[in-house]
Protein backbone atom coordinates (compact mmCIF):
# COMPACT_ATOMS: atom_id res chain seq x y z
CA UNK A 1 0.00 0.00 0.00
CA UNK A 2 1.40 3.37 -0.97
CA UNK A 3 0.09 5.35 2.10
CA UNK A 4 1.71 7.08 4.97
CA UNK A 5 0.12 4.65 8.39
CA UNK A 6 0.07 5.92 11.63
CA UNK A 7 -1.53 4.70 15.33
CA UNK A 8 -1.26 6.85 17.65
CA UNK A 9 -2.16 4.30 20.41
CA UNK A 10 -1.59 0.35 19.41
CA UNK A 11 -3.70 -0.19 23.53
CA UNK A 12 -7.23 1.61 21.88
CA UNK A 13 -6.88 0.19 18.34
CA UNK A 14 -8.09 -3.13 17.29
CA UNK A 15 -6.53 -5.57 15.40
CA UNK A 16 -4.05 -8.87 15.55
CA UNK A 17 -1.20 -6.98 13.80
CA UNK A 18 -1.34 -4.33 16.81
CA UNK A 19 -1.29 -6.52 19.72
CA UNK A 20 2.33 -7.80 18.47
CA UNK A 21 3.35 -4.07 19.08
CA UNK A 22 1.18 -3.97 22.53
CA UNK A 23 3.00 -7.07 23.45
CA UNK A 24 6.50 -5.36 23.12
CA UNK A 25 5.00 -2.29 24.74
CA UNK A 26 5.11 0.14 21.70
CA UNK A 27 2.47 2.36 21.66
CA UNK A 28 2.61 4.48 18.70
CA UNK A 29 3.49 3.58 15.61
CA UNK A 30 4.66 5.43 12.42
CA UNK A 31 5.01 3.82 9.18
CA UNK A 32 6.17 5.37 5.61
CA UNK A 33 6.21 3.51 1.98
CA UNK A 34 9.19 3.44 -0.16
CA UNK A 35 8.00 4.50 -2.76
CA UNK A 36 9.71 2.21 -5.75
CA UNK A 37 11.72 0.25 -3.36
CA UNK A 38 8.57 -1.90 -2.27
CA UNK A 39 10.08 -1.74 1.35
CA UNK A 40 8.88 0.85 4.03
CA UNK A 41 10.56 3.02 6.39
CA UNK A 42 9.13 2.77 9.78
CA UNK A 43 9.25 4.28 13.37
CA UNK A 44 8.49 3.41 17.12
CA UNK A 45 7.48 4.68 20.39
CA UNK A 46 6.74 3.49 23.84
CA UNK A 47 5.05 6.70 24.48
CA UNK A 48 1.36 7.21 23.27
CA UNK A 49 0.36 10.15 20.47
CA UNK A 50 4.68 10.45 20.26
CA UNK A 51 4.23 11.48 16.56
CA UNK A 52 2.90 14.81 15.11
CA UNK A 53 2.30 16.11 11.78
CA UNK A 54 6.06 17.42 11.56
CA UNK A 55 7.26 13.98 12.55
CA UNK A 56 4.87 12.81 9.29
CA UNK A 57 6.08 15.13 7.31
CA UNK A 58 10.40 14.51 7.86
CA UNK A 59 9.58 10.64 7.63
CA UNK A 60 7.98 11.27 4.12
CA UNK A 61 10.54 13.26 2.92
CA UNK A 62 13.52 10.49 4.39
CA UNK A 63 11.45 7.86 2.44
CA UNK A 64 11.71 10.16 -0.57
CA UNK A 65 15.11 10.65 -0.18
CA UNK A 66 15.74 7.06 0.66
CA UNK A 67 13.68 5.65 -2.01
CA UNK A 68 15.84 7.89 -4.84
CA UNK A 69 19.31 6.56 -3.05
CA UNK A 70 17.95 2.61 -3.16
CA UNK A 71 17.40 3.75 -6.95
CA UNK A 72 20.59 5.31 -7.78
CA UNK A 73 22.48 1.95 -6.29
CA UNK A 74 20.07 -0.34 -8.25
CA UNK A 75 20.94 1.38 -11.86
CA UNK A 76 24.54 1.77 -10.72
CA UNK A 77 24.39 -2.06 -9.84
CA UNK A 78 22.68 -2.76 -13.55
CA UNK A 79 25.08 -0.12 -15.40
CA UNK A 80 27.90 -2.42 -13.56
CA UNK A 81 26.94 -5.58 -14.22
CA UNK A 82 26.28 -5.08 -17.72
CA UNK A 83 29.52 -3.46 -17.93
CA UNK A 84 31.23 -6.27 -16.79
CA UNK A 85 28.95 -8.18 -19.46
CA UNK A 86 30.56 -6.87 -22.22
CA UNK A 87 33.99 -6.58 -20.89
CA UNK A 88 33.39 -10.85 -21.09
CA UNK A 89 31.88 -11.10 -24.35
CA UNK A 90 34.91 -8.48 -26.02
CA UNK A 91 37.61 -11.06 -24.34
CA UNK A 92 35.93 -14.26 -25.49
Amino acid sequence: EDRVLQCHDTYYAGGLTLDAFRRAGIRSVLIVPLRGAGGIVAVFSREPRAFCQRDVNTMCLTSEMLSYLLEQRDRATDYHSREADDVLAVSA
